[in-house]
């Protein structure tokens, strides 16, 4: 059975004394390849074939354009070296001999079946263009400069340098054989290195296509003639597809986990240090010295700052004094209005459960450092014992852990600019509060191994219950007027009669401000149902599903799952009994796939699911758009 592998085979080019790697091609590729190289036509030329050649299968061209440019003043070794690797190639892959070829009365260039008669083709070397070159010194040099140009080819698929060796595989779709370009995560900063900003998917699906797929232009022409552009919806729905194909093989360059504000951190860096990132420079460093570079507090631009408030509006909801004051901490601190080495800000979050105490603590550290998941989190609850506070900075020497450092100073010391949250500080043993002290007020710590970690570019934020069982308090109170009325004056009266019960001043002095989170209302549970579908939206695109609701989905879900006491968290819990549960039944059971539209609707106090196919879906919006 022939392979679909492409093999990599060494041979020795005697004239240059070293071994050279040659691709070899299976037949089935071999036959795409030409496809596309005959451009409609068939006329090729000779110096036309010989640049195929080398383009298909030719590897590490730095040592062959080298030895090549050795050969510059003698001409004729120059020929003799590039007729030998000429040989070389077809040797590996006899398929691509030219004097084996035909082209068919279609100006398709293939290697002839056995049934084929000279009326219905013929040779390759026989087709009018075909022009052997004379032994004039230009002529030589012409051939060599084919092999010399190669190293600075514009297009990644081919350039197999030693420095940056390419990963190239085989994938079969709709009857062809496309080339696909394999990265590796590091070389992530050089795929991105010219262009980092998009204005949607299909520019971005555009830009990943042409950068992982060989000869992408040919390929889409034949895919048109085909009628694939027709049969799926167009250009973008055809460019959608070969972006699926190229993502299967590049995961991390997913739209969805792609991090381009990272990206473009780094590469900015980059050119300020006249230093143009590219994938040869990027594949002499680690994953992990790449991630350091874009841990950097400077690195954020003053439009991400001043875009800050508004983003951080859109997913946290009902919070908006609070947001505020935060992100105007954050603009004090990226124009050098504080004290070095304190932190950027030290907060206090208070308030009911569910308000968004620790959400609005993800998705500052999501804006603000480009990673959710780079929030250095501390569950306060597990050091409510002396002892356990250790494990922050680390065993002293001579105890055992010494060698593991601290969970709080390893994860500053590996990533200084983030956002650390101290969740339940109230829960903490008092050693932690004293530990905060110092943070907070010099912006320092010294670790079990005595490294002193420093936190000027962190965010400090603290959450606490407190103070709700005495706002609670005063609603149940009784009596003539409004005095089980919650003013403000006396909501905050109670949130610092607690706070001054629970920690001591030196303590509650050193925080920037102690923010107290509303209650959830009705509007603003409505406004965060929708942003729980946007999340699921984003989570089954990759598949090309699309979920539409309408208003009396949301005031269902509201209806089951809102509790004033409770905030935003039986919201979800409602939207993953009453939504997630029953759509993973319906594709699970094969009734929902891919490249659909899913309508949900309430319907005598339930909801209905119904899928719409995608091109139907688009016409109902249109017309809705015309009237």
């Amino acid at each position: 059975m022939p392979t679909t592998r492409i093999e990599i085979i060494e041979k020795h080019w005697s004239i240059a004394d070293f071994y050279v790697k040659v691709a070899r091609l299976p037949l089935n590729i071999i036959e795409q390849k030409l496809a596309i190289l005959s451009n409609g036509t068939g006329l090729l030329s000779f110096d036309e074939y010989d640049r195929f050649l080398g383009d298909s299968c030719l590897l590490e061209t730095d040592r062959v354009i080298t030895f090549l440019n050795s050969t510059e003043e003698d001409p004729e070794k120059t020929y003799a070296a590039t007729t030998e690797l000429k040989q070389i190639i077809i040797e590996v892959n006899p398929f691509l001999n030219p004097e084996l070829l035909v082209v068919t009365r279609e100006g398709l260039i293939k290697v002839p079946d056995q049934n084929e008669t000279t009326e219905d083709v013929q040779r390759l070397v026989d087709n009018p263009n075909w022009t052997r070159i004379s032994s004039s010194d230009d002529s030589f040099s012409d051939v060599g400069d084919f092999y010399r140009e190669l190293l600075n080819s514009q297009a990644p698929n081919y350039d197999m340098s030693q420095q940056s060796p390419v990963r190239i595989e085989p994938v079969k779709w709709e009857g062809l054989w496309f080339i696909i370009r394999k990265f590796e995560k590091h070389e992530v900063v050089g795929v991105f290195s010219e262009r980092q900003e998009f204005n949607d998917l299909e520019q971005y699906e555009m830009y990943i296509v042409v950068t992982c797929l060989a000869e992408f232009p040919k390929y889409f022409i034949i895919l048109d003639s085909m009628g694939l552009t027709e049969k799926y919806g167009g250009a973008e729905g055809l460019t959608h597809e070969l972006y699926k194909l190229c993502i299967e093989k590049n995961g991390f360059l997913d739209w969805n986990t792609i991090d381009l504000k990272r990206i473009r951190r780094i590469v900015n860096r980059r050119k300020g240090k006249n230093s143009l990132p590219s994938s040869t420079d990027v594949s002499e460093s680690s994953e992990e010295e790449i991630e350091e570079e874009f841990l950097e507090f400077e690195d954020v631009s003053s439009e991400e700052i001043l875009e800050l408030p508004c983003n951080v509006k859109k997913v946290v909801i009902g919070q908006d004094e609070a947001v505020d004051i935060v992100c105007d901490s954050i603009k004090l601190a990226s124009c050098d209005l504080k004290e070095p080495n304190v932190p950027i800000g030290v907060f206090l979050f208070t308030g009911s459960t569910g308000t968004g105490k620790t959400w609005l603590a993800k998705m500052l550290c999501k804006e603000l450092c480009g990673d959710e998941y780079a929030l250095v989190r501390i569950d306060c609850s597990e050091y409510s014992q002396p002892h356990e506070v250790t494990k922050l900075t680390g065993a002293p020497a001579s105890y055992i852990g010494y060698d593991d450092g601290g969970q709080l100073t390893n994860a500053i010391l590996k990533r200084p600019f983030t956002v650390v949250l101290f969740d339940e500080i109230e829960k903490a043993h008092p050693r932690l509060h004293h530990m905060l002290l110092q943070i907070n007020d010099e912006g320092r710590l010294t670790s079990g191994k005595g490294e002193t970690v420093f936190f000027g570019q962190t965010v400090i934020i603290m959450t606490s219950n407190i103070g709700v069982e005495e706002i609670e308090k005063i609603k149940g109170q009784i009596g003539f007027g409004d005095v089980g009325k919650v003013t403000r004056k006396r909501k905050k009266n109670a949130l610092n009669k607690a706070l001054k019960n629970t920690f001591r001043p030196e303590f509650l002095n050193r925080i920037d401000a102690v923010l107290t989170f509303n209650d959830i209302e009705e509007e603003q549970a409505y406004k965060i149902i929708e942003l729980r579908f946007d999340t699921l939206n984003s989570w089954l695109k990759h598949k090309n599903i699309g979920i539409s609701y309408t208003d009396s989905t949301i005031k269902y879900l509201y209806e089951k799952g809102f509790d004033k006491e409770f905030g935003a968290r039986p919201l979800n819990r409602a939207m993953k009994k009453e939504v997630m549960l029953p759509l993973s039944k319906l594709l699970l059971e094969k009734e929902i796939e891919s490249d659909c539209g899913i309508e949900i609707d309430c319907n005598e106090d339930e909801l209905t699911f119904s899928v719409v196919p995608i091109k139907e879906e688009e016409e109902v919006e249109q017309n809705n758009n015309e009237e």
